[in-house]
């Protein structure tokens, strides 16, 4: 490895930062899913909330104004102080009461109609309410920024619009709402304590997993080192519990080992035999040279003799040293076996 390369990463490194990896992954999705249901809760509860209070501000209202219209000496002054009444009450809820006709928001005041719009600049515009179907007895609800506006017509009789002298004006309850904080509110510390909580498992559980492989991987990379050594009796020993593609690993590696094992002992086999067997024409021949530069051989028939067995010999050499040439090549995988039907009775 070239000084400028960098050292490979371990696998228990690289499980380490997967599981965070992951783990903020998760709790980066968990969060925004959490703020996206957080702030939907909040505007539904918000909703219902100006709903509920808008529709039990009209109920209220118009139970007011027939109980006011049912008594006697019933006059608008007094009808308007009683809603100037109402109007301070629900004011508390953050609702009003307010009067809709052709021209906009008229509110109703104890001092008389007011033309112009009521609305504090605080809550929403008053062309929020334009557009409704209010005076045809439809609530309305509508968002407008952060803000929840929801109106309900007053239900009143002919003979009480005829007493307010409201003309086919039509007096409804708003209630506003300003919408929660969009994110976790006080419930933030508590999630941040629980990811951090999690944040610590999920890193015990990165360094427990990555033990669980790194030993038997450092295991099968020691018992190859011992068998590059030379050490073919080496075996890799894995806990019971293992993992079984670690075990599969493992199985391969001593297999191998066992192979070379046999492919060594075969091999020493080999050479002794092929020692014995070259040992004795080697032994024949160089007994007969002997005898021959001696001189102890002389007569024709004992030289003649001599040069035969010295023939064969050489020839049983020759023999073996082709064999073992063939040996070699088929080792190496230069020859191959070619299979092909012959006559057996030629």
């Amino acid at each position: 490895m070239s000084a400028g390369t960098r050292s490979p990463r371990s696998i228990a490194s690289r499980l380490r930062w997967s599981f965070l990896a992951v783990f903020l992954a998760v709790s980066a999705m968990a969060a925004v899913v959490t703020v996206v249901l957080v702030r939907r809760a909040n505007e539904d509860d918000t909703t219902q909330e100006a709903r509920t209070t808008a529709r039990a501000g009209a109920r209220a209202v118009s139970a007011q104004v027939r109980s006011q219209l049912d008594g006697a000496d019933t006059d608008l002054p007094s009808l308007l102080v009683l809603i100037e009444l109402l109007q301070r009450s629900l004011a508390i809820q953050d609702a009003e009461i307010v009067r809709i006709d052709d021209s906009g928001v008229v509110a109703l005041r104890g001092d008389g109609a007011d033309p112009g719009p009521r609305l504090p600049v605080t809550r929403t515009p008053t062309a929020v309410l334009e557009n409704s179907n209010l005076s045809d007895g439809v609530p309305m609800t509508r968002r407008v920024g952060d803000v929840v506006v929801a109106a309900t017509p007053v239900p009143l009789g002919a003979a009480d619009e005829t007493t307010l002298r409201l003309e086919g004006d039509v007096v409804a309850v708003v209630a506003v709402r300003e919408l929660g904080p969009a994110g976790l509110g006080s419930s933030g510390p508590a999630l941040l304590i629980a990811a951090a909580a999690a944040l610590g498992v999920a890193a015990i559980l990165a360094e427990l997993l990555a033990r669980r492989i790194r030993r038997p991987l450092e295991a099968v990379a020691s018992t190859t080192r011992a068998i590059s050594d030379g050490d073919l009796s080496a075996r890799v020993e894995l806990p019971e519990n293992a993992d079984r593609e670690l075990t599969d690993v493992a199985q391969t590696v001593d297999a191998m080992a066992t192979a070379l094992e046999d492919a060594r002992r075969d091999r020493q086999r080999f050479l002794v035999d092929v020692s014995h067997e070259l040992r004795t024409p080697l032994t024949s021949i160089s007994g007969y040279a002997e005898l021959l530069a001696d001189g102890r051989i002389t007569s024709p028939r004992e030289v003649g003799e001599t040069g035969a067995v010295l023939a064969r010999e050489t020839e049983r050499l020759r023999r073996l040293t082709d064999d073992l040439l063939t040996q070699v090549r088929l080792d190496a995988g230069e020859m191959r076996v070619r299979m092909q039907p012959v006559d057996l009775a030629a």
